[in-house]
């Protein structure tokens, strides 16, 4: 029969204690995760020539006008352009803004940009993802167009990292998940 002592001393050998290196990394990786949860990134807004902070600032609150997104949703407090500069390419630009409700609720009105008259036509919207999770949607979109130029029957989207499809003319109740 074991004592107290002999079962203590074998569960102490089990729980050893976790080394440094992993707990930082585990803090870095939620700490990141928890940082781009406040951003989203805005591809095709035209770059001026001379450019200001103020000026993408300026130009972003003029989006979330055209969206016609409210005062506790538009605070920006942060928007700049990402990148090198190169003649005739507009540079994405990385917005942060106060919570990650606030980017949230931005994204979901985000397609009624294809619908505004002028440059912001042109502007997409997307969440800022790490280079992981940008290959992972890269790999979805591409699987997803394939199956869109085998079967133009359908209409495909992805939701929840899966590429799922509904008939074009039967309703959302419908929807097959092929992923």
């Amino acid at each position: 029969m074991k004592t107290f002592a002999d079962i203590v001393r074998e569960n102490d050998e089990q729980n050893k204690p976790l080394p440094v290196e992993s707990v930082k990394e585990a803090a870095k990786s939620v700490t990141a995760e928890n940082d781009r949860s406040r951003n989203f990134i805005m591809f095709g807004l035209p770059e001026a020539t001379i450019e200001k902070d103020d000026d993408v600032i300026t130009q972003t609150e003029n989006l979330f006008q055209k969206l016609n997104c409210k005062t506790p949703y538009s605070k920006i407090e942060d928007a700049l352009r990402v990148g090198h500069k190169k003649a005739g390419i507009n540079r994405p630009v990385k917005v942060t803004l106060k919570s990650s409700d606030s980017v949230q609720y931005v994204l979901r009105r985000a397609h009624k940009l294809r619908q505004v008259e002028g440059y912001f036509s042109s502007v997409y919207l997307a969440p800022d993802r790490s280079r992981e999770e940008r290959l992972k949607h890269k790999n979805l979109v591409t699987e997803m167009k394939e199956l869109m130029r085998r079967d133009t029957s359908k209409h495909y989207f992805i939701r929840d990292n899966r590429v799922m499809s509904v008939d074009k003319d039967e309703e959302d109740d419908d929807i097959i998940i092929i992923g």
